[in-house]
């Protein structure tokens, strides 16, 4: 097994302290590796992790509430009630009405957004905008 380099022992060291049992576990090995054969500054990092994690052990884990607990598994169970096929009937509901706008655009051969836009392309043209209402037959 390889050892860690120092200065990613030394995040690990910050990050979980000296217990190695609390570093993720496909870094553990390497971990004993490098601490078998530690830097001096891997040591004054382990001492300063070992002092914190003694404090830290004195200070008691706080106790969830009875009342948080019951509000959690309630919504968590109405979440669960509530149906999983819902956002996909309001994604096909959107997508007919967008694509039924879109036929019926379509088979009005000169809408009013056509012509809202071809009259500044013809104006600048300087094509007479009485040309686009004429009849050709």
């Amino acid at each position: 097994m390889e050892a860690l380099n120092e200065n990613r022992c030394l995040e690990l060291i910050e990050a979980y302290g000296a217990n190695l049992a609390r570093w993720p576990e496909g870094e553990r090995a390497a971990g004993k590796v490098r601490l078998d054969k530690p830097s001096p500054a891997i040591l004054r990092a382990m001492e300063e992790a070992r002092g914190l994690d003694r404090l830290l052990s004195f200070v008691p884990l706080p106790l969830l509430s009875p009342l948080l607990t019951r509000r959690v598994i309630a919504l968590y169970e109405r979440e669960r009630s509530q149906p999983r096929w819902a956002p996909l009937a309001a994604a096909a509901t959107l997508l007919i009405g967008v694509s039924l706008g879109w036929m019926g655009a379509a088979s009005d051969p000169l809408s009013a957004a056509e012509i809202g836009t071809e009259i500044p392309v013809y104006s600048a043209l300087d094509v007479p905008q009485t040309w686009l209402f004429e009849d050709f037959s």
